[in-house]
């Protein structure tokens, strides 16, 4: 469990029996989530907190047959969210009487992610909110986040997917998704997102401010974006080059700047107990 999150590690105790690891430090949680993985006696790791503890656990325990429950204890909570867990009492049942979905694990430059990746202006947006910003939750963010918007400025980037040239442009951001929700379970970004296909789906933004706006008000009413403002497209290897370092994100967690960024799948990596 996440340290800074033992109400919700008190809760589901209460709720459900199982025995409890209390890491002393954050950087402890993956070691102790691979012991779990290697021992016979342990079906299923609850990991307590945001999406960043679900994706430290879920890395520790790929490949093997120990499944992964959510209980969500973070600000965001999207993974939690999009199987249908928002709640230490929805992650309790799951755990007593749900069932085993296989789930894609992404990486970006070998960092694990489960929901989405980033560079360029939404990246930006990420690494702006600072800890004051997050306690206000959501409204941090977007306060954040319209900060950098006015801020941004169009750069040139190559998109190469599975070996092919798919964009090579002008543009304000690329997201590289394993989850086709962003940012909430009701904002769709990514129309053909399924998290047990094998493939990563690429969102590239095009242009200016304006088409940043135009393609995010065009999927909130659930529309295809016009291909002036954002391009959609699919595959297991992309490429991402930009024309000078650009801010890079995973999961939310801001990684080193750089021009370059690769990513890859491993398909069905994770079995999520929901």
């Amino acid at each position: 469990m996440n340290p800074e999150r033992t109400d919700a590690a008190d809760e589901l105790v209460d709720r459900v029996e199982v025995d409890t690891e209390q890491p002393d430090d954050p950087s402890e949680i993956a070691e102790r989530a691979a012991d779990a993985a290697v021992d016979p006696a342990v079906d299923v790791v609850a990991a307590v907190g945001g999406d960043g503890t679900q994706r430290t656990v879920a890395e520790a325990i790929a490949g093997s047959d120990t499944e992964l429950a959510i209980v969500p204890g973070g600000t965001v909570n999207l993974l939690g969210r999009v199987h249908g867990i928002e709640s230490v009492e929805d992650a309790a049942d799951a755990i007593e009487r749900g069932e085993a979905h296989p789930f894609d694990l992404a990486r970006c430059d070998g960092h694990a992610y489960l929901l989405n990746s980033s560079s360029g202006l939404d990246a930006a947006m990420i690494a702006a909110v600072d800890d004051r910003a997050k306690r206000f939750g959501r409204a941090g963010y977007t306060a954040m986040g319209l900060l950098e918007l006015i801020r941004a400025k169009p750069s040139h980037v190559s998109v190469v997917v599975d070996g092919e040239t798919v964009f090579d442009d002008d543009a304000l951001t690329v997201m590289v998704l394993n989850v086709g929700e962003r940012g909430s379970a009701s904002f769709r970004i990514a129309p053909d997102a399924a998290t047990d296909d094998g493939l990563l789906d690429v969102v590239v933004i095009t242009g200016s401010r304006r088409s940043y706006l135009r393609a995010g008000w065009s999927r909130f009413r659930k529309r295809l974006p016009a291909d002036a403002d954002a391009r959609f497209t699919q595959g297991r290897e992309i490429e991402v080059r930009w024309a000078g370092e650009v801010a890079v994100q995973c999961d939310g967690d801001p990684v080193e700047p750089r021009s370059t960024i690769r990513y890859t799948v491993e398909p069905g990596a994770v079995a999520i107990r929901s």
